[in-house]
């Protein structure tokens, strides 16, 4: 499902046969799909085959996403398609949002409108006296009413991937696309949290702090893996064993998804990964451990004493050699640094949001090489919560860092 960037694409873009190659520098072959057409036409044929009962809907579904993306440009408009048995009707600036009934067929309703503007042309299913978005729009923005679905992305906006196979299960891509001239890509952790208002405490709002040349990627987690996935280390959590598959996550995402990204959006100047607690670690990890893919990281309150939770294991502090990186580190949290259970980790003290082991991990960086304010920050909001609405607060220090690179 990885595919779908090569289908917009149009063509198979070459790939460096080392997988550790800088893949910001040398794009990749991921190998050619077998379709013929432009993504456009194959999915036009796509769709007349689902509304003539000769394809199924879930396989339409996920294929045209991966390729063009929702709604499906056809001979005479625009073709929209949303799953369910019920009455539907379809609402937007087309029609200046009058109600027009959409065709119900087995399992799903569709129907084509003419859209002669659709760049930033939104709309809507409505079903009863309810608006919904469309759930595989693949631009779509949010407004006071909540997510809204364009025919085609307005300027900045955001671009969704449904179910794209990294790591240990499929998961959702939420792209910002900025306005200007794209130069950066910032991949960003948990990212489910990063632009929907309705996320937890009003999520990052990251749309409204990045510049005009910052394309982002959130990264989705795996739910119930998220910390299998996020930590380098075993470590355990009320003596249950957890951890240990970042190697394989960060594989999948400079194998895969990086490589991709750039096939549709541009080769940046410079690439850089964030994120927050677990997020924070995962991050960090990469730039310490992929140092030829990755020009700045980020770690906001990042649980860097993984490893040595309860168990006496490696931590990230023991990873923290080169200088091929430039590091930003904060947290929030009060001052009680102690190393009680002698680990060598400063996290045994009354820390609320991981100030210790952030500060150690700093100090550790600059005694290994990392210069002050030229390749390695820290920050310390002091009493800040560990929370959403905390990093959303303070992001544009480790944003703004980036962009000035």
């Amino acid at each position: 499902m990885i595919l779908w960037l090569l289908a917009c694409a149009g063509s198979t873009p070459e790939v460096a046969d080392d997988p550790t190659a800088d893949t910001a520098r040398d794009s990749g072959d991921t190998g050619d799909s077998g379709d013929t057409g432009s993504p456009k036409e194959r999915d036009w044929d796509q769709v007349q085959e689902l509304i003539a009962g000769t394809a199924t809907l879930a396989a339409t579904l996920q294929s045209v996403s991966d390729s063009g993306g929702w709604p499906v440009q056809s001979e005479d408009g625009w073709v929209f398609v949303v799953e369910g048995n019920q009455a539907v009707s379809w609402a937007g600036d087309a029609s200046a949002w009058a109600l027009l009934p959409m065709t119900q067929a087995q399992g799903f309703s569709w129907i084509e409108v003419s859209v002669p503007q659709p760049l930033g042309s939104g709309y809507k299913f409505v079903v009863g006296e309810s608006y919904q978005p469309d759930p595989w729009a693949r631009a779509y923005s949010h407004d006071d009413f909540g997510e809204i679905s364009f025919v085609q992305g307005p300027g900045a906006h955001l671009e969704r991937f449904l179910n794209q196979d990294l790591g240990v299960t499929p998961r959702t891509l939420r792209v910002w696309v900025p306005a200007g001239t794209v130069t950066h890509h910032l991949y960003v952790h948990d990212g489910q949290n990063l632009f929907d208002p309705a996320a937890m405490n009003g999520g990052w709002k990251l749309q409204s702090v990045v510049g005009s040349g910052t394309l982002v990627v959130g990264i989705d987690h795996a739910g119930v893996e998220r910390l299998n996935e996020y930590g380098p280390y075993p470590d355990t959590l009320g003596g249950e064993p957890v951890g240990g598959g970042a190697d394989a996550l960060l594989g999948d995402v400079v194998t895969l998804l990086v490589p991709q990204i750039e096939t549709r959006y541009g080769v940046p100047t410079k690439r850089g990964m964030m994120g927050s607690s677990m997020g924070g670690l995962i991050s960090l990890y990469a730039g310490l451990t992929q140092p030829a893919h990755w020009d700045y990281v980020a770690s906001l309150s990042g649980t860097l004493g993984w490893g040595s939770l309860e168990l006496n294991g490696p931590t990230v502090l023991d990873e923290m050699s080169g200088q091929d990186v430039a590091i930003f580190l904060d947290s929030g949290g009060n001052v009680d640094c102690v190393d009680s259970d002698g680990d060598g980790v400063q996290d045994d003290g009354q820390d609320s949001d991981n100030y210790c082991v952030t500060r150690q991990a700093a100090d550790t960086l600059a005694a290994n090489g990392w210069v002050w304010e030229q390749d390695l920050w820290h920050w310390h909001e002091a009493g800040a919560s560990h929370s959403e609405a905390a990093w959303a607060a303070r992001v544009w220090r480790p944003v703004g860092l980036f962009e000035g690179l």
